[in-house]
């Protein structure tokens, strides 16, 4: 059960990349007039300058990264290598052709411009408070267990240390990873969410680089919103005026986070906010099994 949690977490994450792909950096009025509800896969449009590489059904540099970073994990046998990601995620940007494309973040692009120019990661600030620790770290919350806090938010922060190594950039992975683990450990979707803003606390306040605000505070918010909204259209508009789509985890997260309170598929959360990105080939069957068995063994 645990394995096939696992493959649904993957899987998850490439069908979402790919579904709010098309989205990826508008606004949710053009968003709506452009799609209405997005309910299927469609390709990116030519006039949008983040989707329009991606055909109807891909994933983006999200869950590519994230690839990158589950076959770091199997190359190294579960252990976390920061110089082993790196590679990986700078391989994949030069074939992808990612520095000439928009598609890179600017803490990601920067990052892996020095590591292009052989600089160590350990030399590297990272300090930058964006998404990209967080949206690809979903294969290590299904390796890593939900028990010792302060250990996992050390796991976290060393595979984010490639890009990211700022206080809420690190923070936003763990959230997601931590939600991960839990997951694919078999707890309940109430319980998980109402450990979030605790973690997000002790994450973000294990090492502080920034002068953010609490993603604490704003995970809970958005939770409140989501409790009290008037309906899914009203929750979304709600969470896109007050919490904010921008790509930063203060935002995205607090964002995403609450829809599984509507007990409605993760699609409907797609024309809501324009939150997410990505793009889908098929995850090889000779992949994903390697590494569910890898988490679970």
């Amino acid at each position: 059960m645990k394995a096939e949690r696992i493959l649904g977490a993957l899987y998850g994450q490439a069908l979402g990349d790919a579904m709010g792909m098309p989205s990826e950096l508008w606004p949710r009025t053009r968003v709506k007039a452009h799609f209405g509800w997005i309910d299927r896969f469609l390709p990116g449009p030519k006039e949008n300058n983040a989707a329009c590489y991606f055909n109807r059904a891909e994933f983006t540099d999200d869950t590519a990264m994230a690839l990158c970073l589950a076959d770091a994990l199997l190359e190294c046998e579960g252990n976390i290598d920061p110089e082993i990601i790196g590679r990986n995620i700078l391989a994949w940007a030069e074939r992808f052709d990612a520095f000439n494309k928009n598609v890179l973040g600017p803490t990601s692009k920067i990052a892996l411009n020095a590591i292009r120019d052989g600089k160590p990661i350990a030399a590297l600030e990272n300090n930058g408070v964006t998404n990209g620790a967080a949206m690809r770290v979903s294969p290590l919350g299904c390796l890593l267990p939900p028990t010792n806090l302060t250990a996992f938010i050390a796991e976290v922060a060393l595979a984010s240390s490639p890009t990211h190594k700022s206080d809420l950039a690190v923070a936003g992975a763990v959230v997601v990873a931590w939600a991960v683990s839990r997951a694919v450990n078999g707890d309940t979707w109430q319980s998980i969410a109402d450990s979030l803003p605790a973690v997000a606390h002790q994450a973000q306040t294990a090492r502080i680089t920034t002068f953010s605000a609490s993603l604490s505070a704003r995970l809970e918010l958005a939770l409140n919103i989501v409790r009290h909204a008037d309906g899914v259209e009203s929750a979304s508009e709600q969470l896109y005026q007050i919490i904010g789509a921008e790509p930063a985890p203060l935002n995205r997260f607090p964002a995403l986070s609450p829809w599984w309170n509507w007990r409605i598929p993760i699609l409907t959360a797609v024309p809501c906010c324009a939150l997410t990105s990505a793009a889908i080939p098929t995850l090889s069957a000779r992949w994903l099994p390697p590494f569910a068995a890898r988490c679970t063994g």
